[in-house]
Order: structure tokens, then sequence, then C-alpha cells
């Protein structure tokens, strides 16, 4: 089972999309206590997600059954072999 995802632009992402900002060596005693902070993503990056996953939702909508098949469960059962499982996948 393949998904065609030759329409999905993923021009901009090189390495350099992904690094990340430097942080300061040393924390004031003030920074070590407070925990309140959250790490949230720039507003560009979110909306790059959003667009990417448009694109995938896309292409995999038109593979019958993979929408359902990537939202399961995974589990194993006694006597259940991963490799054969996955043996008709590739």
């Amino acid at each position: 089972m393949k998904v065609d995802i030759s329409g999905v632009n993923v021009e901009k992402f090189d390495d350099k999309y992904f690094v990340r900002e430097k942080k300061k060596a040393t924390k004031t005693e003030g920074e070590l206590l407070y925990t309140g902070a959250t790490k949230d993503l720039p507003q560009l990056k979110k909306d790059d997600q959003k667009a990417v996953d448009a694109e995938l939702i896309k292409a995999i909508e038109v593979v019958p059954d993979l929408k359902i098949y990537l939202g399961a469960w995974f589990s194993l059962r006694d006597g259940n072999k991963p490799m054969r499982l996955f043996s008709r996948f590739a």
C-alpha cells in the first residue's frame, strides 16, 4: 500500500527550518523556580504544518481503507507475529 505524495510541497523544509533557537547558558534564581513557561511554536510553523497536513490527508483519502488503517490502535494478541502482519503492506 503506497501513498502518492508527489503533490505535497515540501521545498521549504530543510535542515535550517528545524534548527532550534539557542538557550541562555545560565538561569537566574527566579527562572529556576518558575515552571509555568510554555513552549509555543511560532505561528508560521503552525501554518506550515496545517498546509502539509491538508495535502497529506487528500493523498491518504485516495487510497481505500488507509484512513481507517492509520486511525486504528495497534495491538498484538497471543500468537500474532509482527513480521507476518506487516509483510502484506511492504
